[in-house]
């Protein structure tokens, strides 16, 4: 596949009329890997006023993770532009895109690309990553235990039994705290590679408030992921493991929104959303939902 970002962000990459100049830095993931990430934050004309700010999480609107440091900053600007069609949509015409039914990201992807197949490839795999979560709350679907090739890291797969999407969690535990990162791909590694990004995100934003109490949080995201970060959250995540059931089953799952988000951001990436149903829930504060 061709990469066009460099072309379509151009304009984008240093300080401009909608971002921030993205910051970047290098980590290491369990495996040994280096790969960086870069975080992309909106101009604050362009975020809205109700947006909450998060007790873990950076001040960003989009962050990308690669090998290559380019590609990372193409990624978190991408997932700012995503955020930037969310905030605009979700305020200015809510239910055309289902976000008065679902007033999250899920199912939203961002691709530079003239070709828009490949944002909406990438939204149905966010869609069936959240469906495959959600169906996992409710023990609805079979998980295998993988063989992990790290120490004291566990490999779990969902499976989804209309896709050939691979939905992957991590757990890993450190110091007394478990991490955990999940993501969907077609890819085998590039699912593997995208959990253990996000289980690595988890660890450092989880070190830094490990002596902080579940009541400190606000943020549903916040307080769910400190909740699993416990003991009690780990045999909480366990007994979910423990009654999956054993076989596959039928489901007809509805497509409940599958179209392009119109709008300025168009001129530089093309936005989507695939979204299905029962794929969501309204945790609230129900910090005992795996979801983060």
């Amino acid at each position: 596949m061709l990469q066009l970002s460099p072309w379509y962000y151009r304009k984008l990459l240093g300080e401009n009329e909608f971002l921030k100049t993205p910051d970047y830095y290098q980590v290491t993931l369990l495996n040994g890997q280096n790969v960086y990430e870069s975080n992309s934050t909106l101009k604050e004309s362009l975020r809205p006023k109700w947006l909450s700010k998060s007790n873990l999480y950076k001040d960003a609107d989009g962050t990308g993770a690669a090998q290559t440091l380019n590609i990372a900053v193409y990624k978190g600007i991408s997932e700012a532009l995503e955020r930037w069609a969310f905030y605009d949509k979700i305020d200015s015409n809510p239910k055309e895109f289902l976000f008065d039914l679902n007033p999250t990201t899920t199912g939203m992807a961002s691709y530079p690309h003239f070709l828009k197949k490949y944002a909406r490839e990438n939204a149905v795999a966010e869609a069936i990553e959240r469906w495959a979560i959600h169906q996992f709350n409710q023990k609805a679907l079979p998980v295998t235990k993988m063989s992990a090739q790290i120490n004291d890291l566990e490999w779990y797969q969902i499976h989804v039994p209309f896709s050939k999407m691979k939905v992957f969690i991590l757990v890993y535990k450190d110091q007394g705290l478990n991490f955990y990162g999940f993501a969907a791909s077609k890819s085998e590694n590039e699912c593997f590679f995208k959990a253990l990004v996000e289980l690595d995100r988890n660890r450092r934003m989880l070190e830094k408030v490990k002596n902080k109490k579940l009541e400190d949080f606000k943020s549903a995201t916040d307080r769910t992921l400190f909740y699993f970060s416990s003991d009690e959250g780990k045999n909480c995540f366990d007994e979910l493991i423990l009654n999956s059931p054993k076989t596959l089953q039928n489901f007809k799952v509805k497509v409940l929104c599958d179209k392009e988000l119109v709008g300025e951001w168009s001129r530089f990436s093309t936005i989507w959303r695939y979204l299905l149903e029962d794929s969501f829930f309204d945790t609230g504060l129900d910090h005992k939902f795996f979801m983060f």
